[in-house]
C-alpha cells in the first residue's frame, strides 16, 4: 500500500493499512450541512473486507473541518484526513487527480462530501463484480437526484444517469455519477493524472480513460443520492461555464484516447468546428494538450 504523500503544506492525519481492499475518496469543501450524512453512509457499509475513507478537505471555512476531526477521533482506524491550508480548487488543481496516484488499494470508490449512499451493501456488491469479472474496469449504478435549488430543470435532465449506455459514448458526454463509482486501481497510467490536474471535470476524464481500458458495468439499483445545491462546484455554475469546460474535456479526450472513445470525442469536435464559420484551434488548448503529451510520453521532462 502506498503512503499518502506530497501534499505540500496540507496536514495529514491517519495511516494507510497494508491490507485495505477498497479506499473511498471523499472530496469536500464547505459541506458542513452535508458531510456527516455522507460519512455516516460510508461507515454504515457492510463488507467482508477492510476499507479506508480518505477525506480531502479543500480549506473549508464553514465548520466542515471541525466535523471531520470529530469523526477522526471517533474512528481513527477508518479515516485518513488531508486538510489543506489553502484552497487548491482556486489554484486550478484537481484534488481527485492528485489523490488517486498515491492510493494503493486494489479498488477505489468515490463519494463527494455533499452526496451520500443509501444502500449499505453497495461497496460489497460492486467489489464482488470487480473480483469476479476481470475485464471490468469500472462499476457504476443508478442514483437518486435531490435538488435543493429552485430550478429543478437541471435535476430532471440528469435522469440519463440512470440508464445503461454504450460505453463508447462517454467520449460524447459523461453518463456516470461520481457517487456511484467503484473502479479498478492501476488501470489508468499515473502520468495521465498529472496531465489532467488542472482540468474540470476530471472525473469524466477518469471514467473515459477507465472505459478505454476495460469494460464498464452498469447496475440498475439506486444506491446513492446526488445532491444539487446552490454551492455545488459543478451544478451551481451557469450553463455557459459548463459548456466551456465540457468542450475543454472533449479536446483532452480527443488527444488522450486513440481508441473508439477518443474517436467519439473527435466526432463531437469535428461537428462543432463545421458549424463555426471562422473556427480555429484554441491556443490555450494547444498548450494544454502539449503538456498532457509531455507528461504521458516524457514524464521526466528529458526530451528527445
Amino acid at each position: 500500500m502506498k503512503n499518502i504523500i506530497d501534499f505540500g503544506e496540507a496536514q495529514v492525519l491517519g495511516e494507510m493499512d497494508p491490507d485495505i481492499a477498497v479506499c473511498v475518496i471523499v472530496n469536500t469543501y464547505n459541506h458542513s450541512k452535508f458531510i456527516a450524512q455522507c460519512l455516516d453512509s460510508i461507515l454504515d457499509q457492510k463488507t467482508d473486507f477492510k476499507i479506508k475513507i480518505v477525506v480531502h478537505d479543500d480549506f473549508s471555512k464553514d465548520g466542515t473541518r471541525e466535523i471531520l476531526n470529530l469523526y477522526f477521533k471517533s474512528h481513527p482506524e477508518k479515516f485518513i484526513l488531508i486538510l489543506e491550508n489553502s484552497n487548491q480548487w482556486n489554484l486550478g488543481i484537481s484534488n481527485l487527480a492528485s489523490l488517486i496516484p498515491w492510493i494503493g488499494s486494489k479498488y477505489i470508490a468515490l463519494c463527494e462530501g455533499d452526496d451520500f449512499w443509501t444502500d449499505n451493501s453497495k461497496l460489497q456488491r460492486q467489489r464482488d463484480i470487480l473480483e469476479i469479472q476481470n475485464d471490468v474496469s469500472l462499476v457504476y449504478h443508478s442514483i437518486e437526484i435531490q435538488s435543493d435549488v429552485a430550478d429543478s430543470n437541471y435535476g430532471a435532465t440528469l435522469e440519463y444517469l440512470n440508464s445503461p449506455h454504450d460505453q463508447r459514448k462517454i467520449g460524447v458526454a459523461n453518463f456516470i455519477s461520481t457517487c456511484s463509482v467503484m473502479f479498478r486501481n492501476g488501470v489508468v497510467d499515473s502520468n495521465v493524472f498529472m496531465g489532467i490536474r488542472n482540468l474540470v471535470p476530471v472525473d469524466w476524464i477518469l471514467f473515459a480513460a477507465l472505459a478505454d481500458s476495460g469494460r464498464v458495468f452498469f447496475m440498475p439499483q439506486r444506491m446513492a443520492t446526488y445532491r444539487i445545491h446552490s454551492t455545488s462546484l459543478w451544478s451551481s455554475k451557469v450553463q455557459k461555464w459548463r459548456i466551456e469546460k465540457t468542450e475543454d474535456a472533449h479536446w483532452y479526450l480527443a488527444g488522450l484516447l486513440r481508441g473508439e472513445i477518443g474517436s467519439e470525442a473527435r466526432k463531437v469536435l469535428s461537428g462543432r468546428s463545421s458549424r463555426k464559420r471562422h473556427w480555429r484551434f484554441p491556443a490555450n488548448l494547444i498548450r494544454k494538450m502539449r503538456n498532457i503529451l509531455i507528461n504521458l510520453y516524457d514524464p521526466l521532462g528529458k526530451g528527445g
